[in-house]
């Protein structure tokens, strides 16, 4: 999953919130490229992103739940001030929370929602993730060339690292990535 290091890591994204003045959503639509006039969906906003749609739609509602059981966190209509009490009509929507929230979430802020943050695919089941990248590789370039040569793709792997300076660059990170698979299933 790309972003899920999200648009910028956690580190990158607290030293920029403590020295720039943008919003969340300032910061993420200029990092994606996208027009800072627009309403942005989250269908829109995952395809930018490299979020999954489902991950962000956890997010929005966990701000949609955040806003009807803590209201009183949240912020007045162009203010950043927490805990103000006022009347709910002079505070953001639940929508527009719930959107501050998904934007907050793809700018790396570590303060919520932080389980969502490292999706990898099948997390419940390595194995399952193992299985496919192995069944995956078996229609790739790298098993192709294996079988030019004779060798299974992990014998080729092991022949692509020994004598790097004879392959490509993406020869040798396909190769060195079947070797980790292959280490995570021994």
């Amino acid at each position: 999953m790309r972003i899920l290091n999200n648009v910028m890591n956690k580190e990158e994204a607290h030293v920029h919130a403590r020295h720039h003045s943008d919003t969340h959503r300032e910061h993420v639509l200029k990092k994606l490229g996208l027009d800072m006039d627009k309403h942005h969906s989250l269908d829109e906003l995952s395809k930018a992103s490299g979020v999954k749609k489902h991950i962000l739609q956890e997010v929005y509602n966990r701000g949609t739940g955040a806003y009807k059981t803590n209201p009183q966190s949240v912020r007045m209509i162009g203010t950043y001030k927490k805990g103000v009490d006022a009347p709910m009509s002079q505070k953001l929507s639940k929508e527009q929370w719930s959107m501050a929230r998904v934007y907050s979430f793809l700018d790396g802020n570590p303060k919520h929602d932080t389980d969502l943050r490292d999706d990898p695919p099948h997390h419940h089941d390595p194995h399952k993730f193992v299985q496919e990248v192995v069944a995956h590789m078996k229609k790739g370039t790298l098993t192709r060339e294996a079988t030019k040569h004779h060798e299974t793709p992990l014998e080729f792997s092991e022949d692509i690292l020994a004598h790097p300076d004879k392959y490509s660059l993406k020869m040798r990170r396909k190769a060195q990535f079947l070797q980790n698979i292959q280490r995570k299933k021994d």
